[in-house]
């Protein structure tokens, strides 16, 4: 079973990593998925592409392991990313769902086999 939430928090905090380099709040909606995914096409996807790929195929199945998890999506990944001036989203579940959707369109979560 793969445990890394460090890597999805990784991935997650280019968002506050890139509004830092901005000097401005992103405009990220959490509720609006096609902003968000357009949020994560142009700050995340393009510097999770420059991992190794073994570490891309572990951020996979660290997402496919902690999206049946909340909990730990809020209280130790999302509330990690202090930085970050988003809105509290209605649904932690689905922003990080929306991520793993634009990380990797190949995979289907439903059908990931847990890990």
């Amino acid at each position: 079973m793969f445990e890394d939430r460090w890597l999805i928090e990784s991935a997650f905090g280019y968002l506050a990593i890139f509004e830092a380099e901005k000097g401005e709040p992103l405009g990220l909606d959490p509720n609006n998925e096609e902003k968000m995914k357009l949020a994560y096409s142009l700050y995340i996807l393009p510097e999770v592409r420059k991992w190794p790929k073994d570490q891309i195929e572990r951020l996979r199945y660290s997402f496919i392991y902690f999206l049946k998890k909340p909990d730990i999506l809020d209280r130790k990944i999302l509330a990690n990313i202090q930085d970050l001036t988003m809105p509290e989203p209605d649904n932690i579940t689905q922003i990080f769902y929306w991520l793993f959707e634009t990380l990797f369109p190949e995979s289907n979560i439903e059908n990931a086999e847990s890990v």
